[in-house]
């Protein structure tokens, strides 16, 4: 009688019919927003969305079917964060059909670590003119920050070329030069002052403190 009452407690409080909201992954990003999100739970209705830290997510995508080696699939959607007004914990509500539940603390706003941090530049390599490069991380702001594509053997003059929002201040792109191929330094600048990388530019190869090495993109099959 126990095992039959513990099998029927199971079913009713995971199923279609029961409602719950239950993780968010991950669980923390940069406060600038724009971290791809998987939140997960039970019973979504055809209708949801989702607050983090008080501000509606972005971008919410629905599975579109089963996804092979994952029978839950249709308990989970994505989205993309909202920037934080601070870093910390917040606590994430979703609503499916009119029903909201809550995430206590569900996420975790990180502090930006530069002016501006770059978690990743792509592609950096194989490239050619006219391709777009993707800068992702945070405090990039592409109304004040441009582009210096600049030869370190000093063959070819500096090229400067324009930033482009594609997601606040956390994702931002712009359109490659046209210089030979071989491999350059991308510098990121702020009128004629360079803020990445941090330390300035050019940097001292005697110099006593940490030199923060530049970003590097490769034209062509350069190496």
């Amino acid at each position: 009688m126990r095992l039959w009452s513990l099998v029927i407690i199971m079913l009713v409080g995971c199923n279609n019919a029961g409602y719950r909201a239950v993780s968010i992954r991950p669980s923390a990003g940069w406060i600038d927003g724009c971290t791809d999100v998987r939140i997960s739970g039970h019973g979504f209705g055809d209708e949801v969305s989702a607050t983090v830290g008080g501000a509606e997510v972005m971008n919410i995508t629905r599975p579109t079917g089963e996804i092979q080696g994952d029978p839950d699939s249709e308990f989970y959607f994505f989205a993309s964060t909202p920037a934080g007004d601070a870093p910390g914990d917040v606590a994430v509500f979703v609503t499916s059909d009119g029903d909201e539940d809550e995430i206590p603390q569900g996420f975790y706003y990180l502090a930006c670590w530069g002016d501006p941090y770059i978690d990743s530049m792509s592609p950096d390599e194989g490239v050619a003119s006219g391709d777009a490069i993707s800068l992702r991380g945070c405090n990039i702001d592409a109304d004040t920050y441009s582009i210096t594509v600049t030869d370190p053997t000093g063959t070819t003059a500096d090229q400067d070329v324009a930033l482009t929002e594609d997601c606040l201040t956390a994702y931002a792109s712009f359109t490659a030069p046209s210089v030979p191929d071989g491999t350059y330094y991308v510098l990121i600048k702020s009128g004629d002052t360079v803020l990445h990388p941090a330390t300035g530019w050019p940097c001292q190869a005697d110099s006593a403190t940490y030199c923060e090495p530049p970003l590097m993109i490769t034209y062509g099959g350069a190496e």
